[in-house]
């Protein structure tokens, strides 16, 4: 889906889907007290303006068509699956781990729902979630600063065979 096609019903379908979790941020709490059914009016409104306002924030970085990402890990990559949320902030990165992997990401490759979705749960993190899909090219991976490895290809979903070396 393309970014300019995301609104506030595109959202609720993932959300209805159990697609993500969304409990611990202010969505879950906030779609939990009006239970199932129908989406009360007023609820649909307040999602449809933060909808918009991460569309409007992410629609320069779509056009640039490559994302400088960053993911950090507590212990050493396993490369056979490295996870779909990744941050365009190294220091939130840092704060998941010591391992920190970097890739420069195709605008393509980017799950648009998705990423609109956490950022609206979790917008300090400023993640972009990754389609399932897709192969990346991890420019670096470090740890504690120091790099030990560099132009890993990798997949980001867990069902992919293990990554190629370039």
């Amino acid at each position: 889906m393309d970014l300019r096609e995301i609104d506030a019903d595109a959202v609720l379908e993932i959300i209805d889907k159990g697609d993500v979790d969304y409990h611990n941020c202010w969505l879950g709490r906030a779609y939990a007290t009006f239970g199932s059914g129908p989406v009360p009016r007023a609820f649909h409104g307040v999602l449809s303006a933060e909808v918009a306002k991460v569309i409007a924030a992410l629609g320069e970085i779509e056009l640039a068509g490559r994302i400088a990402l960053y993911r950090g890990l507590s212990c050493e990559p396993d490369l056979s699956s490295i996870g779909r949320h990744w941050s365009d902030s190294r220091a939130v990165a840092l704060e998941h781990g010591p391992y920190i992997l970097k890739a420069n990401v195709c605008a393509d490759d980017v799950d648009w729902c998705g990423t609109v979705l956490r950022r609206i749960g979790w917008p300090r993190e400023r993640e972009f979630t990754l389609k399932p899909e897709a192969l990346i090219l991890v420019e670096t991976i470090a740890c504690r600063g120091h790099i030990i490895s560099a132009d890993v290809e990798v997949s980001v979903s867990k069902s992919c065979p293990t990554p190629s070396l370039r």
